[in-house]
């Protein structure tokens, strides 16, 4: 692993994994809702990834029929 890898590595898994983006989309959403190309860094979309699923989830279902 490159020192690069090695440095994001140390400070979001080991030292600050509640600022971590893939920890946070984990913790609201899931393990299967982590995007595989979701970076630690990427805080900004996670929070837009969980903000997506909220929608989802409160978005109204048309259950009106017609005769």
């Amino acid at each position: 692993m490159d020192a690069l890898a090695e440095s994001i590595k140390d400070h979001y898994c080991l030292k600050n994994f509640s600022g971590c983006a893939r920890h946070l989309v984990f913790k609201a959403l899931g393990r299967e809702n982590v995007p595989i190309d979701l970076y630690p860094t990427e805080v900004e979309r996670a929070r837009r990834i969980i903000e997506g699923a909220a929608v989802l989830e409160t978005s109204p279902t048309d259950e009106s029929t017609t005769d």
